[in-house]
């Protein structure tokens, strides 16, 4: 069941939030069951097991076999979880104290047994075939594997490790299996993230328990669904059906089509995984749980590193609290700086799917994020070295005033003169029409003028690099991708004109609600007529990926009044009249 469906708008979402709402008022309300909200622990399990029921229903929507390999990860975690928990009691801690270095290596042999089996679970769904066609590349021979690829496997498998390791370093508390369910289970969560820790969860819990219903906050919370759910299906879904027209038709692409082919899909990516993410806080946010942001407007960033720290920024914070930090992060010297860097993003393609395109994403992320981390060591490292020579400077000129009486006469005076002088000179500029506070505005404008430039320019050039290796992210094969970008820069084009645009490509763009409009005014019997429609979807992707506040910035800023809602009550129209159209979720499958 994908949020974007009948069922889950119409029925499984009033039902879960007024399920929530009941048992909160049932079990949180004094003059009932003399439970203050001050002490909230009946509520939260009764909630955790309400959540749990429901998360179960909304992940068997997938299928049995889909629910099975949960289950099975589900009953190997929770087993070491035990095991790796059963330290905490008072027997465990005099054991403990007899013996304390048997009792550590256990543990981080449990703990490694249970990352081993994670990591193997993993490997046999998703990359079973990948490493089929390895041994087939190398060997000649012609292994097929099919096996089913369970939904959301990546994303509950890192919830999985992470919790392994906080109970492991004894940083999790006590955690009964309701606990445990809910925090892995969690559906507004389980198919997109964000990747969180489980004290977090819990701590989002126990505030959402807390929480007394708010109209404004509710509308608040619908505002961010609604802007969600037309990003995913409004936009994302409108742009799929031109990238998937471009892939198909390599061969008859001009060099503009496959341009916009490979803007189209940055933009569809975003707008898909982004706007899952604003629907799931969305849901949250309507019980009172406000869980992080994953999405910065990335497309803003101004290089790499800035472009990591807005996208999917859940799973940046993973691999650098669970595998750059255990291989040595910054403390190794820069060249293991830096090679931990590339294990990153290399392990970062293979987590969003099974195959070399997918590495070669992330080791073109990987060197670029190296280069620009070295850049920025070195200019770090210029600007320290000036610090402290004009430091040492300073000390030279201090001492000697300290040292010597008359020195410190002569700066005085020195320092009165030049002072004089200054005065005297604005002065002059004052008496022609020069004024030196005028002088520096006009040097501070012309800076903000150069800086802003070099801003825009800087967002345009990552913008560029990350759209070039999202063109292998979404080919199937390493030749796909660089057939498309030879189209983008024209190589082996013998067409008429490179900026043409196929009239294929323009009816992928046609959303029928806007061509009827158009149908009744005279753009429709123009030349260019058809093409209004594609222009309009691309103009407005841009607008919202570079200039405008993002749908979390824009819940948080502005409080609903008439215009917004009404706004609001279109968009949700359009959105539920485009369920008919074929969708598809990129993130369905990591």
């Amino acid at each position: 069941m994908l949020f974007n469906s009948y069922a889950f708008v119409f029925i499984f979402l009033p039902v879960f939030v007024a399920g929530y709402y009941g048992i909160t008022y049932l079990f949180n309300e004094k003059n009932l069951f003399n439970i203050t909200r001050k002490k909230p622990a009946c509520a939260k399990s009764v909630v955790e097991l309400y959540c749990v029921i429901l998360s179960f229903v909304f992940f068997a929507f997938f299928g049995v076999k889909v629910l099975g390999v949960l289950l099975i990860s589900l009953i190997w975690n929770y087993i070491f979880i035990r095991l790796l928990g059963s330290g905490t009691d008072d027997k465990t801690k005099t054991l403990v104290a007899i013996d304390k270095n048997i009792h550590v290596n256990n543990n981080k042999a449990l703990l490694i047994t249970g990352i081993c089996g994670n990591i193997a679970l993993l490997i046999f769904f998703k990359y079973a075939g990948f490493l089929a066609d390895i041994l087939n590349l190398f060997t000649g021979k012609e292994l097929t594997v099919s096996i089913l690829l369970p939904i959301a496997i990546s994303f509950y498998t890192f919830s999985q490790i992470s919790l392994l390791v906080d109970v492991y370093k004894k940083e999790s508390g006590k955690i009964s299996l309701v606990n445990y369910l809910f925090y892995i289970t969690f559906f507004p969560k389980i198919l997109q993230g964000p990747i969180v820790r489980y004290n977090d969860m819990k701590s989002y819990l126990e505030k959402a328990l807390l929480h007394r219903w708010s109209a404004q906050k509710f509308m608040q919370a619908m505002m961010l669904f609604v802007l969600g759910l037309s990003k995913k299906v409004i936009i994302a879904d409108t742009l799929a059906v031109a990238v998937d027209y471009g892939y198909n038709s390599l061969a008859v692409l001009t060099p503009v089509d496959a341009v916009i082919t490979a803007v189209c899909y940055s933009f569809q990516i975003y707008f898909d995984f982004s706007g899952y993410c604003d629907m799931g806080r969305g849901i949250c946010q309507m019980v009172g749980m406000d869980l992080p942001v994953n999405f910065e407007s990335p497309y803003k960033a101004r290089n790499i590193d800035d472009f990591w720290k807005r996208w999917h920024m859940s799973l940046t914070t993973f691999f650098t609290r669970y595998v750059y930090i255990p291989l040595g992060g910054n403390r190794k010297g820069a060249l293991r700086t830096y090679l931990n860097f590339m294990i990153i993003f290399t392990l970062s393609g293979l987590w969003h799917g099974a195959g070399l395109t997918f590495i070669v994403w992330g080791a073109m992320h990987g060197i670029l994020y190296v280069i620009t981390r070295a850049v920025k060591n070195r200019n770090k490292s210029k600007t320290n070295t000036r610090v402290n020579a004009d430091l040492d400077t300073k000390a030279i000129v201090n001492s000697n005033i300290y040292t010597n009486t008359s020195v410190n006469t002569n700066i005085n005076a020195n320092m009165n003169t030049s002072a004089n002088t200054k005065t005297v000179i604005e002065t002059g500029r004052n008496a022609n029409g020069e004024t030196g506070a005028a002088t520096r505005s006009e040097t501070l404008a012309h800076k903000s003028l150069i800086y802003r430039l070099c801003h825009i320019a800087a967002v345009i050039l990552t913008f560029i690099f990350v759209t070039v290796a999202w063109v292998f992210f979404r080919a199937q094969s390493i030749q796909e991708a660089l057939n498309l970008i030879s189209k983008m820069i024209g190589i082996g084009y013998n067409g008429a004109s490179p900026l043409h645009i196929s009239p294929d490509l323009i009816k992928c763009f046609q959303i029928d609600e806007l061509w009827y409009i158009f149908k009744i005014t005279p753009i429709a019997s123009m030349t260019w007529g058809p093409a209004v429609c594609m222009w309009i979807i691309i103009l407005i992707s841009a607008y919202l990926a570079f200039i405008s506040n993002n749908a979390s910035q824009l819940t948080s800023r502005y409080k609903v009044n008439a215009k917004g809602a009404i706004l609001l009550a279109i968009l949700f129209v359009w959105s539920v009249i485009k369920f008919a159209n074929v969708s598809t979720y990129i993130y369905l499958g990591f």
